[in-house]
């Protein structure tokens, strides 16, 4: 009896101390404490932006280093004690050989910048959390509602990076911040390509490292939040419908669209039809439809729709749904205007001979027709060639010698053509069979002309081969060297706003 009961006494402590750990997430972890940023100084941040500008090459930041980054005139001991100041507020994490930022202290650094160029004024609670982000209120200059999206790649949740996202590439070594504000910049261009194009997602206000300044919808929830006695289902599953494959068409596969990732918006008093609004949000993974696992994906996609109003709307499964499900990748065509946002923002998944392929792919239905005709021709030209060659080859009802198929051909010429000499009808049947024979031969050997818009993919592959062989590393270099020189720029005027 003693023995159970210390096992169930452990039991009850173990059970205790996770139990306060999840408190502890919840209450603290989540909460984005914006207090710190009130009594951050100048030399703080200073600081702080000059961490962050030496983990570019450094796993831990040496403080000598972060005092030349930060060029502040003070001596050694006062770059320690604000070191010292900042671990205390776990904005920067110490270890002997230097320091690192925290993720406090990159939330403090773009919410800082998003303040000074007057994108947000202030912060409010915590309305959505997933295993990629973190969702906040906030007041916008003009004292509208907007929402902050803080990406936090790195999580337990979410630490396959290499088999769910390319952006990394080959690197074995990497950040998590850095990961993470690649993150929010894909999805920030995203939704500036999409929302130009009138798709129904967020409007994007601004961005800043790893934080994404985003259109607060209003009056909206999630579409698993949904009643299943919802007036407007068929409304609703059409909408999710048309942007799914409205993304197809712009060269884009979502990777991720199911109910918790679609916000239906319900129509407000003053709405002109009454009937809800479908948003999509969280693009960050979107792919190019010329990505190796695009089919599955959008495959996956649309089961996963069609599976959830199946199992959550009952007037759908009666045979309506299953009329109407999502169109095939395959069959879906590019944008009729020609809008290739996988090559506008360099999707996942695209390359730069995709182009060729596609527009090779996209003539071939229109070559189709021509090369039939084409082959039609060329086939009647040879079988009158072939009927030319027997005739002018076959021995005559009276002789089999040639002069006695000239003699044929004279009286026949003769008779069709009266006042013409003996000799004149000869020559001209020498001459008619001589042609014939002639005609039939080539007509049998030649070959139908190239396509024109053959020739020009043809041309345009072998363009685009030799470029690619010439400047593909030439690219890269100037690339790479784009963004250092970009990156610089920016933590320079960084650190002159903080001065």
């Amino acid at each position: 009896f003693l023995t159970l009961l210390y096992i169930h006494r452990r039991q009850f402590e173990v059970l205790t101390f996770f139990c306060s750990f999840l408190l502890y997430l919840i209450f603290k972890m989540g909460r984005l404490n914006v207090d710190i940023l009130r009594y951050l100084s100048t030399e703080e941040m200073r600081v702080l932006t000059a961490v962050e500008m030496g983990m570019k090459n450094h796993e831990f930041v040496p403080d000598k280093l972060a005092k030349a980054i930060s060029g502040l005139r003070c001596s050694d001991s006062g770059v320690l004690k604000i070191c010292r100041d900042l671990c205390q507020r776990r904005l920067l994490s110490h270890v002997d050989a230097g320091y690192r930022l925290t993720v406090a202290g990159y939330d403090c650094l773009a919410l800082k910048a998003l303040v000074n160029s007057g994108k947000l004024t202030g912060i409010g609670s915590q309305i959505g959390v997933g295993k990629e982000s973190d969702v906040y209120l906030a007041c916008d200059a003009d004292g509208g509602e907007v929402c902050v999206k803080l990406h936090r790649l790195g999580r337990t949740s979410f630490r396959q990076l290499k088999n769910k996202r390319d952006y990394i590439g080959a690197r074995r070594h990497f950040n998590w911040l850095y990961v993470s504000r690649l993150s929010a910049e894909r999805e920030f261009a995203f939704l500036q390509a999409l929302h130009s194009e009138g798709l129904p997602v967020p409007k994007p206000h601004g961005h800043n490292r790893h934080a994404v300044v985003m259109e607060f919808v209003t009056n909206a929830s999630p579409l698993n939040s949904v009643s299943s006695d919802h007036p407007n289902a068929e409304s609703l599953y059409l909408q999710c419908r048309a942007g799914l494959e409205r993304l197809a068409e712009l060269g884009l596969v979502h990777g991720d669209y199911n109910e918790f990732n679609l916000l239906v918006q319900e129509p407000s008093d003053e709405g002109p039809d009454g009937k809800p609004l479908v948003r999509i949000i969280d693009l960050p993974q979107c792919i190019s439809r010329r990505h190796p696992q695009a089919v599955e994906q959008y495959n996956r996609d649309a089961g996963c729709l069609v599976t959830f109003f199946l199992r959550k709307f009952e007037q759908l499964r009666h045979g309506w749904l299953q009329e109407r499900e999502p169109t095939r990748l395959s069959d879906i065509a590019r944008d009729a205007q020609g809008v290739r946002l996988d090559e506008k923002l360099k999707a996942s998944g695209y390359r730069a001979g995709d182009v060729v392929a596609e527009e090779e792919e996209d003539s071939n239905e229109d070559s189709d027709s021509t090369a039939n005709e084409d082959c039609d021709e060329a086939a009647k030209a040879k079988e009158a060639g072939a009927t030319a060659n027997s005739d002018a080859d076959k021995p005559g009802e009276e002789g089999e010698d040639k002069d006695e198929d000239v003699s044929d051909s004279d009286a026949d010429s003769n008779s069709e053509e009266s006042g013409e000499s003996a000799e004149d009808s000869e020559a001209a049947g020498a001459v008619g069979a001589t042609g014939a024979k002639s005609t039939g031969k080539s007509s049998s050997r030649s070959k139908p002309p190239d396509d024109p818009s053959t020739a020009r993919r043809r041309v345009r592959a072998e363009r685009q081969r030799e470029m690619r062989r010439a400047g593909l590393r030439a690219g890269r270099r100037a690339a790479k060297r784009e963004r250092t020189a970009r990156d610089r720029r920016d933590m320079h005027e960084e650190l002159t706003t903080w001065g």
